[in-house]
């Protein structure tokens, strides 16, 4: 079974600069659930949709190092394997342009070389 990371970016003219980051097995249907089209979404994103999602981390080899990586990708100054490498500055911004930089740079690290960013075209 595959593992993604993925990163969504609300389209609420209010709720603009939002943005989630989250693990599944099954970006097609997270996506839906999130804008509620069916049931099960995240409570954190109920208030800014709709979302679009910008990007999707696959080629964990398993659920624990997918959501390894979720956690560094949401903490990244508090995570060991990026505090070196991500600023303080770069991760309090809330935009969704430092959220991919930050996997950008997570995906170079030795520890998750083997990953790829996609970005859905839908």
């Amino acid at each position: 079974m595959p593992h993604y990371c993925y990163l969504l970016r609300s389209l609420n003219e209010k709720y603009r600069n939002s943005t989630y980051i989250g693990y599944t097995v099954n970006p097609k249907r997270r996506i839906r659930q999130h804008n509620r089209e069916i049931k099960n979404g995240a409570f954190k994103t109920h208030r800014a949709m709709p979302w679009e999602m910008i990007c999707v981390v696959c080629g964990f080899p398993d659920k624990r190092e997918g959501l390894r990586f979720e956690w560094a990708w949401q903490h990244p100054v508090h995570s060991k394997i990026c505090r070196e490498f991500i600023s303080a500055t770069l991760e309090r911004r809330r935009k969704y342009i430092s959220k991919l930089e930050i996997a950008l740079r997570m995906v170079s690290v030795y520890f998750f070389y083997d990953l790829v960013i996609s970005f859905p075209l839908e």
